[in-house]
């Protein structure tokens, strides 16, 4: 199974230095049983939208990567309980991830060493994930999301001049 978890993370991760892996299509029941994902350490700029369709993942470690943002298919985990983006380049999460099972006593979710904006490192230090998590799913977010947005768009035309 371990051959298989270093095959996926490569396909999973289209910045990884990993190879592809040919024929992971036919493989899909690797990809509808895998409950634990490392990608930690590596260059990874961003994440597909085929993250979501990890449905079993009960653990993600994106450590120490170059995450600039988090597709919005990652509220769709719902067995994620353990969320590990610390040392990344996140601003902002998506509304979705309010739907995450991060807030129970069992859950871990580490942030630290990101540039997030100040409401959500509010309501990280107002009660953890779980304050996070319900600022994530209230309509207080929703113009904060927006311009979070615009400003991350603008950073990112601005790259390619």
């Amino acid at each position: 199974m371990l051959l298989w978890l270093i095959v996926l993370t490569g396909v999973a991760c289209l910045s990884c230095p990993l190879p592809p892996a040919p024929g992971l299509a036919s493989h899909s029941h690797v990809v509808a049983t895998l409950r634990h994902l490392f990608l930690s350490d590596n260059k990874i700029t961003s994440l597909p939208a085929e993250i979501g369709n990890l449905t079993n993942l009960s653990l993600i470690s994106l450590r120490d990567n170059r995450l600039t943002h988090l597709p919005p298919e990652i509220g769709k985990l719902s067995k994620l309980v353990e969320f590990n983006i610390q040392g990344n380049d996140i601003a902002f999460f998506p509304a979705e991830m309010a739907g995450l099972p991060l807030d129970g006593e069992e859950s871990v979710f580490k942030a630290a060493g990101n540039p997030l904006i100040p409401e959500i490192v509010k309501a990280l230090e107002k009660n953890g994930p779980k304050a996070l998590l319900a600022y994530l799913a209230s309509e207080e977010y929703k113009p904060v999301l927006e311009k979070a947005l615009q400003d991350f768009e603008s950073k990112g035309s601005k790259k390619k001049k």
